[in-house]
């Protein structure tokens, strides 16, 4: 659960196991509960790298749920997900909580 205020925080480990470099484009999607119990997504942008033959690497994020004037928070179940050059690599599921609605 994250509190409304808080930030959810997320890492990525990968691997290459290509021969040759490779561009990378990593996204993440935050999938908001909307006060008719759907969720909607909004894409965020996170690294674009150039990805060497065998190499590894770690990624941290931090992503603060705070209230700004464009989106309306409700609590609930939201999702996360990883997306790498336009295919999703896993989703998961977090309650937002502490929101006065």
């Amino acid at each position: 659960s994250i509190n409304f205020g808080a930030a959810i925080e997320f890492e990525l480990n990968i691997e290459s196991n290509s021969k040759k470099t490779q561009p990378l484009i990593i996204d993440y999607i935050i999938h908001h509960q909307k006060a008719n119990g759907r969720t909607t997504p909004k894409v965020f942008k996170w690294k674009k790298i150039q990805f060497s033959s065998y190499e590894k690497c770690y990624f941290s994020k931090k992503h603060f749920f705070k209230k700004i004037s464009t989106r309306v928070y409700h609590p609930g179940v939201h999702f996360l997900e990883v997306i790498i050059n336009g295919v999703s690599i896993g989703k998961k599921k977090f309650h937002l909580i502490g929101i006065n609605t």
